[in-house]
């Protein structure tokens, strides 16, 4: 079996925006970070699962990336949580995320 355990992702809406902003600050991807680009990455390197999370950089977005991640976690896709220092809720968060079944959390700062 072959996983990858290290990934991102975000919803369609924000992820052209997402790869715009790292070619510009020139950090190198290997794809286009949302779903069916991530699938797709899966298929050609013939990986069974993956592990994948939602960098929040703002802690106004740590609730709706971590709904994201429960959204599309699966047998194949491994979502992590993630949690900011500056996120108002750090514990509540946590238990609502394990209470979904997430098996980890990313902390961003």
């Amino acid at each position: 079996m072959i996983i990858d355990f290290h990934s991102h992702i975000c919803p369609d809406k924000i992820a052209a925006k997402v790869a715009a902003k790292m070619k510009a600050d020139e950090i190198y991807s290997c794809g286009p970070f949302t779903l069916q680009g991530l699938l797709a990455h899966m298929g050609r390197c013939g990986i069974d699962k993956i592990v994948t999370f939602c960098v929040a950089e703002r802690a106004q977005v740590v609730r709706p990336s971590n709904d994201f991640i429960i959204s599309i976690t699966d047998n194949k896709i491994i979502g992590l949580g993630t949690i900011r220092p500056d996120f108002e809720d750090p514990t509540g968060e946590i238990k609502r995320l394990k209470g979904k079944g997430i098996k980890g959390i990313k902390f961003n700062s």
